[in-house]
C-alpha cells in the first residue's frame, strides 16, 4: 500500500516555517490572548465604571462579570466608594475581554493582587453578571455574599447625607474625598434638597 502523502512542511527534519508563515499560524493563539496592560486609575465613575489614563489616553473601564447598583439605587454610594478606595490614583492591571455596546472596555481589574470584581462581590456590593460570564468564582462569590448577608443582601443603609460646602456652594456625597472639608457644614437629605437649596453637586464625585 502507498504510504500517505504527507505535506513538504510538515515531514521530520523539514520543517522550514517563514515568518509570514509562522505568524499566520501562530495568529489564532495569539487573538484569543486578553491584551494585558498596567494603567493609573484617574476617576471612578460608578462601582463596575473607571477611567484610566493608557498610552497619553483615556479609556473607559466597565468591570467584567460584574453589575454594581445604578447611581439611583440602594448600595450605589457604597460600591463607588469601595471600588475608589481600593483603586482611585493607583496603578492597576488591566486585563482586557472586548468592547461592550457602549465603546467602554470590559475587563478585569486588578491592584496589589486583588481581582476589583471579586472584592466587590465579597462586600455584598455587586451582583455575578450571569448574562455575559460564567466564572464559578464570581458565581460563588456572589452566593457567599448571599449566605452571610453582605452589603445590599443585609439590612437596607441609611439614606446617604450629602454635605454642602457653604463657601463654594458645592455639595458632596459620602464616597467624595472632600465630604468632610472645613466648610462642608451643611447637611441634605437627598440630592433633591441640596439642589433646592442652591448648591451644585460636585464634579469629582458626581453626587
Amino acid at each position: 500500500m502507498p504510504k500517505p502523502s504527507v505535506p513538504h512542511l510538515l515531514r521530520p527534519g523539514r520543517v522550514r516555517y517563514s515568518l509570514p508563515l509562522l505568524l499566520l499560524l501562530l495568529l489564532p493563539f495569539a487573538a484569543a490572548l486578553p491584551p494585558a496592560f498596567r494603567a493609573e486609575c484617574t476617576r471612578i465613575v460608578d462601582g463596575d465604571t473607571i477611567d484610566v489614563a493608557h498610552a497619553g489616553e483615556t479609556v473607559r473601564i466597565r468591570l467584567e462579570g460584574i453589575d454594581c447598583p445604578e447611581r439611583d439605587q440602594p448600595f450605589a454610594e457604597e460600591a463607588r466608594a469601595l471600588t475608589a478606595l481600593l483603586v482611585e490614583g493607583k496603578t492597576v492591571e488591566v486585563i482586557a475581554k472586548e468592547k461592550d455596546a457602549y465603546g467602554r472596555t470590559a475587563a478585569r481589574v486588578f491592584v496589589d493582587g486583588r481581582d476589583l470584581s471579586a472584592e466587590l462581590l465579597k462586600a455584598g456590593l455587586a451582583t455575578h453578571y450571569r448574562k455575559y460570564n460564567s466564572d464559578w468564582l464570581l458565581a460563588s462569590l456572589e452566593r457567599q455574599a448571599r449566605a452571610e448577608g453582605a452589603g445590599m443582601w443585609g439590612t437596607a443603609p441609611a439614606p446617604a447625607v450629602y454635605h454642602g460646602n457653604v463657601g463654594s456652594r458645592v455639595f458632596h456625597s459620602p464616597a467624595c474625598p472632600h465630604y468632610d472639608c472645613p466648610d462642608c457644614t451643611r447637611r441634605f437629605g437627598s440630592r433633591e434638597e441640596a439642589l433646592a437649596a442652591g448648591f451644585r453637586p460636585c464634579g469629582r464625585c458626581s453626587p
